[in-house]
């Protein structure tokens, strides 16, 4: 079996320039253009993700082929991830199966069917990471990224409840943009204040009675 990732995506030469790259800017086109990310606002989130993932990686000290290890196990999963839509058919579980399963592959050594390349050490510290920078927003990657516009309607209930599915902050996105945003937000038409009915005349704040002297 020769289906191990090392160097998959991530060549020698291109985690030698990544170590070179001092501006974030030039670390993240040289992460952009290795693991296929054109521009785009969801292939942004993911790009970040992958930065704070090569962060990640010069913070532990791993050698070069563990880096692109780490980054071709982490394409894989994303990959499979965000290839279809979000769906309560498809759980986290699913995803965190596929994750583990590869990168188990890569921390045993057991020719031909998995190789040592992470250390119990490194599987720990890749498992907390994963789990915290990726699996933690899970169902946010893969609402942004699955390849299907989600519209999601909010209803206000009150001056402060909201009653919905989510959170929304800031200003509503007008609904001339709903075929270009990916939520939409609408709130009903206030009920009218009933009317303040007068107050009768009479009484203390009616006329007073005229007092006739014999």
């Amino acid at each position: 079996m020769t289906d191990f990732l090392v160097w998959k995506y991530l060549s020698e030469d291109t985690v030698a320039k990544l170590a070179d790259a001092f501006e974030p800017e030039n670390c993240k086109a040289l992460l952009a253009s290795s693991l296929d990310l054109p521009n785009s606002p969801s292939n942004d989130l993911l790009l970040n993700f992958y930065f704070y993932a090569y962060a990640f990686c010069k913070d532990n000290g791993l050698p070069p082929n563990k880096v692109s290890t780490f980054f071709s196990i982490l394409k894989e999963v994303v990959t499979y991830d965000t290839s279809t839509p979000y769906s309560p058919h498809y759980p986290l579980s699913k995803s965190f199966t596929l994750f583990e399963s590869l990168l188990f592959k890569h921390s045993i050594s057991r020719p031909p069917h998995s190789t040592l390349i992470f250390s119990r050490s490194d599987v720990k510290k890749i498992l907390d990471f994963v789990s915290d920078q990726y699996y933690r927003l899970w169902r946010v990657f893969k609402v942004a990224c699955g390849g299907e516009r989600v519209i999601l309607r909010l209803e206000q209930v009150g001056s402060c409840g909201v009653e919905g599915s989510g959170y929304f902050t800031g200003k509503p996105r007008g609904l001339e943009r709903a075929e270009e945003g990916d939520v939409v937000v609408t709130f009903p038409e206030p009920e009218p204040e009933p009317e303040e009915e007068e107050e009768e005349e009479g009484g203390e704040g009616g006329e007073e009675e005229e007092v006739v002297e014999e």
